[in-house]
Parts: structure tokens; C-alpha cells; sequence
């Protein structure tokens, strides 16, 4: 299992219109950060506002958080692409855990559920 992991967080505001463009420190604040599981969850549980995101990198994956009108999206590209929306707090952190443990192949079902990603390209 690995301990920390280098992890990018985005948070915007709460009344930032939809544009083309955001502007980094106007917008949204931008930070870094090698943080353990349960500190990387709690950055993903503060995710509250339109287009925030914490993105966890791996060796070989890229693992992003977002939150979008319909809720918690997660969009994971690695030996894959996996796509997942509408999460709730408790698969997300399967899924922050799977990451966590070195998983580099996620299948066919979203960690510790029954449930079938959105989308799967391979």
C-alpha cells in the first residue's frame, strides 16, 4: 500500500458562472499536495461547487474527482479509461482506496460495489 501520493485539488467558488475560461486565483484557488488516504478523502468529501476537483496521481494513473450539476464524477486514466457520475461518498473512497492499494486495473465493476461503471474504454 502506499503511503502518500501526490494530489492536486481545485476548488472553485460557489457563484462562478460558466465560461470557456477560468481564471487560476480568481476563479478557483489551484493547490499540490502529498497526502496519505484520509487526508486525500477529506479534500474529496469538501468538494461542493461546479467543476472542483482533486486528481490523485499514480505511476501510470490519473484518477479525477469532479463535481458537475449531476454530483461527484470520477474519471480514471490508466492502462483504461473508466468513468463513473452520481458517486456518493462512500464508493468514492472505494475507489480512493483501490488507488491507495496500487490497483492499476479497476474490471468491470466499481470497487466495492455491484455496480458497472458508467463507461469502460480499453
Amino acid at each position: 500500500m502506499v503511503h502518500q501520493m501526490k494530489v492536486s485539488f481545485k476548488d472553485f467558488g460557489p457563484h462562478v458562472p460558466d465560461k470557456d475560461r477560468y481564471e487560476r486565483g480568481i476563479d478557483y484557488l489551484y493547490q499540490h499536495f502529498d497526502l496519505e488516504l484520509d487526508d486525500a478523502f477529506y479534500l474529496l468529501s469538501q468538494l461542493k461547487h461546479n467543476h472542483s476537483s482533486v486528481a490523485i496521481y499514480t505511476a501510470s494513473t490519473v484518477v479525477n474527482f469532479s463535481i458537475d450539476r449531476d454530483g461527484l464524477n470520477v474519471q480514471i486514466d490508466g492502462i483504461c479509461t473508466w468513468v463513473a457520475s452520481d458517486l456518493d461518498l462512500d464508493v468514492a473512497k472505494e475507489i480512493l482506496k483501490a488507488v491507495y492499494e496500487g490497483c492499476e486495473d479497476f474490471g468491470t465493476t466499481i470497487p466495492g460495489t455491484t455496480i458497472e461503471w458508467d463507461a469502460y474504454i480499453g
